[in-house]
């Protein structure tokens, strides 16, 4: 799975999130986006005491990620991209 195929999945996994918390919880972003990704958590472990495959995928899902690509090659240069246009005009 390439980077970009990663990071789709984790702005959709976002996106379901807080449309749990904005429909439902209706607690501030913040708040609602950490307890929704707590119980997810708490959840899939729970969930792997009698079934672990959707650990062990989540587990490779996780293995797949270059953190020093990911840092260094798109997080990096859309950060500098993002100051330059705010701080350009």
């Amino acid at each position: 799975m390439d980077t970009y195929s990663i990071i789709t999945f984790l702005v959709l996994l976002s996106a379901v999130f807080g449309y749990i918390n904005v429909r439902f919880l209706k607690l501030p972003n913040t708040i609602g986006l950490m307890l929704i990704t707590i119980l997810y958590t708490l959840g899939v472990l729970a969930l792997s005491y009698f079934d672990d495959t959707l650990l062990q995928v989540e587990i490779e899902f996780i293995k797949q990620i270059n953190f020093k690509e990911l840092l260094l090659d798109h997080m990096l240069s859309f950060s500098l991209e993002h100051y330059i246009l705010i701080f350009s005009n």
